[in-house]
């Protein structure tokens, strides 16, 4: 949990001194599977494909995945994406 306070803290202060300049959102990239599950990616974190009863569900599991992977990223040093909403969600 620490970690991900970390990411928005870090995230907010980012924001702050760019104004936003050059920051992009996180896509998922959601699709109904033939099984009626749901399946939400996010493309721009590789690893980062989960599924859902409910397209919402799927939703939030990416996005939980999504900060797990960025704040492990940050807790060893490699780089994130720089984003400003953090996610956006396509069909």
């Amino acid at each position: 949990m620490e970690k991900l306070q970390n990411l928005a803290a870090n995230t907010t202060k980012f924001n702050r001194q760019t104004k936003g300049a050059g920051i992009v959102p996180l896509t998922i990239e959601v699709e109904q599977e033939e099984d009626g599950r749901w399946l939400a990616e996010v493309p721009d974190l590789p690893g980062v494909l989960t599924y859902g009863p409910t397209r919402q569900e799927a939703i939030e599991r990416a996005q939980v995945l999504s900060l797990r992977v960025l704040a492990d990223r940050l807790d060893h040093g490699e780089s994130v994406p720089q984003m400003s909403g953090v996610f956006a969600v396509t069909p």
